[in-house]
């Protein structure tokens, strides 16, 4: 198994989503360094754990199971509940979830905290309302 914060191609910054289409995914599982578009190994484990989107989902590609648990903090799809993977690595079995959590007294606990205004604002929206808040007129 694999798991990285983006994707194999790069960890750090990459963006997988489902609906990408099976060669920009392709894309995305080659190693390190090989540049969109041109051809590199893709990796070798059956499974590959990514994340960065806060999106939960699995599919299987060529093979390859491609999991995201989803978020504990911060989703992106409108359920603010926290994310996970169940994954049986013997099977191959692929369970997603989602648990509550005290979402409001962690919001408390942020304001608090004296968090900044702009910074609240958008951390209540993501948190409470599990979407990425929207640009202001203007800004």
């Amino acid at each position: 198994m694999l798991a990285v914060h983006g994707c194999p191609r790069n960890p750090l910054y990459c963006y997988l989503y489902p609906w990408m289409g099976r060669e920009w995914l392709l894309d995305g599982l080659r190693r390190p360094g090989v540049r969109l578009g041109r051809q590199g190994a893709v990796v070798e484990e059956a499974t590959v754990m990514v994340g960065h989107t806060h999106l939960q989902f699995h599919l299987t590609l060529d093979g390859r199971r491609v999991v995201n648990p989803g978020s504990v903090g911060q989703p992106r799809d409108g359920d603010p509940r926290a994310g996970y993977a169940l994954l049986d690595l013997e099977s191959g079995r692929v369970e997603l979830g989602r648990v509550e959590y005290p979402v409001e007294r962690v919001v408390r606990r942020l304001e608090e905290m004296g968090v900044p205004e702009p910074y609240m604002i958008a951390l209540k929206t993501m948190l409470l309302e599990a979407r990425t808040p929207s640009r202001p007129p203007g800004v």
